[in-house]
C-alpha cells in the first residue's frame, strides 16, 4: 500500500505543479513570479527557518552542497515539500500520510512541511497537536510559496 502511495506521490510530483486537494482552497502565491519547477536546481541561498530554529538551505537537501569544505560524500536525494496551513482541513488529512511515507522512505527521500504565512506560535501549537517528525519550516511572508508557484494549499512539490 505504501509503495502505491509513493508511486502516486511521485506521479503527482512529475505531472503537476500547485495542485489543490479541494476547490475551497486558499490562494497564497503571485503567479507572475518566475517559479521553480519539478526537477529544477534549487538556488544556492534559498533558505527557510524551521520551528527547530535551524536554517534549512534547500540546496543542501537536494543538490550540490553550498561550500566545498562541507562536501560530504552523499547522493542528492529527491525532496517532497508540502506547503500547508494550520486551518486547512485537507492539509490536516495529508500530513499523517506524509509522516507514514517519511518513516518508510526517509533514508532515500527528504520530506519537509512548509507552513505558509502564519505566525510561528500558531504553527508550533499545530505541530504539537499532530506530533509529526517531519521538519516543519515557517514561510512567514510566503516567499518560498511564491518561488514554488504555490497558488493554493495544500500543494506538494
Amino acid at each position: 500500500m505504501l509503495a502505491r502511495i509513493l508511486i502516486a506521490t511521485s506521479l503527482l510530483l512529475l505531472t503537476a505543479r500547485g495542485t489543490s486537494a479541494n476547490s475551497g482552497s486558499v490562494a497564497v502565491g503571485d503567479s507572475s513570479i518566475t517559479a521553480l519547477t519539478v526537477g529544477s536546481e534549487v538556488p544556492i541561498y534559498f533558505v527557510i527557518r524551521g520551528l527547530d530554529s535551524q536554517r534549512y538551505f534547500l540546496r543542501d537537501e537536494c543538490g550540490p552542497p553550498r561550500r566545498r569544505q562541507k562536501l560530504i560524500r552523499r547522493r542528492p536525494r529527491p525532496i517532497v515539500i508540502s506547503f500547508f496551513a494550520t486551518y486547512c482541513d485537507p492539509c490536516k488529512e495529508e500530513i499523517p500520510h506524509l509522516e507514514t511515507l517519511s518513516r518508510k522512505w526517509g533514508e532515500s527521500v527528504s520530506f519537509l512541511l512548509v507552513d505558509v504565512r502564519e505566525p510561528e506560535d500558531t504553527v508550533q501549537s499545530f505541530v504539537d497537536s499532530i506530533g509529526t517528525s517531519i521538519p516543519v519550516l515557517v514561510d512567514r511572508y510566503g516567499k518560498a510559496a511564491e518561488k514554488y508557484a504555490v497558488n493554493a494549499i495544500p500543494t506538494l512539490t
